[in-house]
């Protein structure tokens, strides 16, 4: 005779029964596409201990006792989530709620591998980001929403999570959805929003929690008789309102070449797409991005004789004005090493365009006369100029290249298909509630249901269930069927809310080329060299400046080095006339004054010159006074003023005496100073004219 009772255990070794453990009331909730629960009681003191701690995991298992050993067979494994302590008048105890393998998938962050550039040293590395874009793999090309699911599972099981990943079908292949920061769990939502009749649902047996996710037409259907003596209820409602008759799925493909877009679509579909309830979406779509570069360049043949009067005007454009015959070229080398053929005119020579090219300096001596009017305005023996030109090869042309390609996003194949099998299904969401002598299992969310004994159409329904929940104590399993509102999908609101959730990828061509976005283009030389003069300035001969007034009178500046001269043979040498600041004597009135200007000169050379000269004998002067006393009355005579014809005889008083020893006379004396005509003192008289002022009565 067996016996059954239920287990638990901390580490699906060692199990003791719920009874011995206080525990009391077990309800265990299975879930596709959601959180497995256990909830369970502890009587007794609600202050005393936990019996298990929060966190710790915990297992469930039906045990069958037969002839004294035990078979255990693990129905659930789970983590103590929370722990509510709970007192009334009448009674103590603790509630326990475990979450199964689901609880994991919503704690852990999602990422995917992306190329980036690292600030400390510019370079391209690979680096794990929480952005994500659904349906493409690691390599960069398209993977059905199983093969997403796994990687996602995958992740979670790296990243710690307890759990092993089962089997897990293809699915459906959809247009990439761009996402950040969403866990593992939000992933497998997205994944299976479109295919709502997907179930995602953990197998406990191993003692390991195994992730499956199976499409359902890979269930395993379970026949379940009506108003059997177990089932004491039961409630069903086809959902016809549910089901599409056809799905259209428009792709609308954006091209863009070099900057400029288009559209184009792609058309999908699947059942009646004539009839009024048929859905049609639109899936916008990446495709191909394409950058490319033109270039036009214009390009003229060196001459062959490098001397080429028309070759240097082309290049130095003031020497246009000098006629060939005043024109002389020579010596002419050039710098570069390739000896390319043509001179770069107009446009850029990029590395893409294939044609050689080199910057280099051509360098000639000339000498010219300038004339205007046939009057020389300059001349110059010998002056070295040059040029700097693109030198290349080529021809002149447009050049053209593609600078970078991004393929096109691809339709995915049977979509519309996929998703009319998801959405055209007739649901039957319902309950009934089975009573065993203990729970059997016989039916779990890794199930389709089919309900005989009933309607016809149960038969055959193979509805979805989405819940089962057991009393373990009570034996009794409650079976909801249908529809997944974990997922939405009990309205047609869920089928409109899955298309526009997905979010347009324009970051996939980044995950693994992070150079695909950037349009620098790599490589570009500079464009035609300008034409620049350097080196000697020449030797020139003679200047001419010349302008006309309003008066038509021709002034004229002729600096002619030729034309200095110098008095004194002796002083005849090398000179440099140049802007000097020298102290310039002019004459304000009567006198002779200097003032610092600029003038061209040369250096000083030659004798000192006084200023002005020695005085001049004026020849006729004007008297003024005289060697004798005169008259009593005052002199009347003109003013002398200089500048005029005459010079000027004034006598000036000397000194005065009075001989006492002898005659006893008081002499004055005089001398006479002559001025020449410009007031310069010409003259003073050596002997002294003296006369007498007074001789006294004795």
């Amino acid at each position: 005779m067996s016996t059954t009772n239920w287990y638990v255990s901390t580490n699906g070794s060692t199990w003791v029964t719920c009874a011995s453990m206080g525990v009391s009331r077990p309800r265990l909730k299975l879930r596709a596409n959601g959180v497995d629960e256990l909830l369970f009681s502890v009587d007794g003191n609600f202050l005393a201990n936990d019996a298990f701690s929060y966190g710790a995991t915990l297992y469930l298992a039906c045990g069958v006792t037969t002839n004294g050993s035990t078979t255990y067979t693990i129905r659930f494994i789970g983590r103590v989530n929370t722990i509510p302590r709970q007192a009334t008048d009448r009674s103590e105890s603790m509630q326990y709620q475990i979450y199964g393998g689901w609880w994991w998938l919503d704690q852990i962050a999602y990422g995917q591998t992306w190329q980036v550039l690292r600030e400390s040293d510019h370079e391209l590395i690979n680096t794990t980001l929480p952005r994500v874009v659904l349906g493409q793999s690691d390599a960069g090309t398209s993977r059905t929403m199983g093969q997403e699911i796994a990687s996602a599972i995958d992740w979670a099981i790296a990243r710690g999570a307890p759990i092993a990943k089962g089997t897990i079908d293809t699915l459906a292949t959809c247009p990439y959805s761009e996402h950040t920061n969403i866990t593992v769990a939000d992933v497998i939502r997205q994944a299976i929003r479109l295919q709502p009749d997907s179930v995602c649902y953990f197998d406990y047996a191993t003692g390991t929690p195994v992730f499956h996710c199976r499409a359902a037409s890979s269930l395993t259907p379970v026949n379940i008789a009506a108003l059997q003596a177990d089932m004491d209820s039961i409630s069903m409602t086809p959902r016809y309102d549910l089901q599409l008759p056809g799905i259209t799925i428009n792709y609308e493909i954006t091209t863009t070449v070099d900057g400029q877009t288009w559209k184009s679509v792609s058309t999908d579909t699947a059942g009646t797409t004539s009839d009024a309830r048929s859905a049609s979406v639109i899936y916008p779509m990446s495709g191909a991005q394409i950058e490319t570069a033109t270039q036009a360049i214009t390009v003229e043949a060196y001459p062959v004789d490098t001397t080429s009067k028309t070759f240097w005007r082309a290049q130095l454009p003031w020497l246009a004005d000098i006629a060939d015959a005043d024109l002389a070229i020579a010596n002419v080398t050039r710098s570069g090493t390739q000896d390319l053929g043509n001179c770069l005119l107009t446009g850029q020579i990029v590395s893409w365009m294939g044609v050689a090219s080199e910057e280099e300096t051509w360098e000639a001596e000339i000498s010219y006369v300038s004339k205007t009017s046939g009057a020389v305005d300059s001349s110059v023996d010998s002056r070295k100029v040059s040029v700097r030109l693109l030198s290349c090869g080529g021809t002149s042309k447009t050049y053209r290249t593609t600078l970078s390609y991004a393929a096109a996003e691809t339709p995915p194949t049977g979509l519309a298909a996929a998703l009319y099998a998801s959405w055209g299904r007739l649901h039957w969401d319902g309950q009934f509630r089975l009573t065993e002598a203990e729970v059997s299992f016989q039916i779990q969310p890794r199930n389709l249901c089919n309900i005989t004994g009933g309607l016809s159409a149960w038969t055959t329904m193979a509805a979805l269930v989405p819940e089962v929940e057991y009393d373990l104590e009570g034996g009794a399993s409650i079976v909801s069927t249908g529809t997944f509102g974990r997922l939405q999908a009990d309205t047609l609101v869920a089928f409109w809310r899955g298309i526009n959730n997905r979010k347009y990828s324009s970051n996939r061509v980044n995950r693994t080329d992070a150079s695909a976005s950037s349009r620098v283009v790599v490589g570009a030389s500079g464009g035609r060299v300008l034409n620049s003069l350097d080196g000697d300035p020449g030797r020139p001969r003679r200047t001419v400046l010349r302008a006309v007034s309003g008066e038509s009178i021709t002034q004229q500046i002729d600096l002619d080095p030729a034309s200095v001269a110098h008095a004194s043979a002796g002083n005849r040498t090398t000179r440099v006339l140049q802007p000097r600041e020298l102290l310039i004597p002019y004459q304000s009135g009567v006198n002779i004054v200097a003032k610092l200007c600029q003038v061209v000169a040369s250096e000083l050379y030659g004798s000192e010159v006084p200023i002005g000269g020695a005085a001049t004998n004026p020849g006729t002067f004007t008297t003024l006074g005289s060697a004798a006393l005169g008259t009593e009355a005052a002199a009347a005579v003109a003013d002398w003023t200089a500048g005029g014809a005459n010079g000027l005889a004034l006598w000036v008083e000397t000194r005065q005496r009075y001989y006492y020893a002898g005659t006893r006379t008081w002499y004055a004396y005089a001398r006479k100073l002559v001025f020449d005509s410009t007031g310069k003192l010409y003259s003073v008289s050596g002997t002294e004219s003296r006369f007498v002022i007074e001789v006294p009565e004795i």
